[in-house]
C-alpha cells in the first residue's frame, strides 16, 4: 500500500485550481486572498489572477491586484473599470485618481 503524499508540484494543474476553489468555499475570503498572495510571490501569476478573479466582487485586495496587473499588461479598459470601482470605495485616494488619469491618457493614445 502506498501512503506517501504527493507534493503540490506533482499534482496536475486542474487539481490545484479545483483545490483553490475548495479553499475559497471552506476558508472564506481571507483564505483565498492569502493563497492568491502566495501564488503571486511564488511567481504563479496565472493562479493568483484566477484566485483574485474568483473573489473580485467581494475583495478590494482583488480589485487592486487585478487593476495593477491590467495596467502592467496594458489592458487599459480593464484597468480603468477596476480603478473606477476602487474609487467608489476610496473616493479620497489621490493615487487612484492619478492612476485613472494615466490610464485615460493611454486610452486616448493612438496605437
Amino acid at each position: 500500500m502506498h501512503n506517501a503524499k504527493p507534493a503540490a508540484s506533482d499534482l496536475p494543474d486542474w487539481f490545484n485550481r479545483q483545490y483553490a476553489i475548495i479553499l475559497q468555499a471552506n476558508r472564506g475570503l481571507g483564505g483565498v486572498e492569502q493563497r492568491a498572495r502566495q501564488a503571486h510571490y511564488a511567481g504563479d501569476i496565472a493562479t493568483a489572477q484566477m484566485l483574485y478573479n474568483s473573489i473580485l466582487d467581494q475583495s478590494t485586495e482583488a480589485k487592486s491586484y487585478l487593476a495593477r496587473q491590467a495596467f502592467i499588461d496594458q489592458q487599459w479598459e480593464e484597468a480603468r473599470e477596476l480603478t473606477i470601482q476602487l474609487l467608489k470605495e476610496y473616493p479620497d485616494n489621490q493615487q487612484l485618481w492619478d492612476n485613472l488619469k494615466r490610464i485615460e491618457a493611454m486610452l486616448k493614445t493612438p496605437k
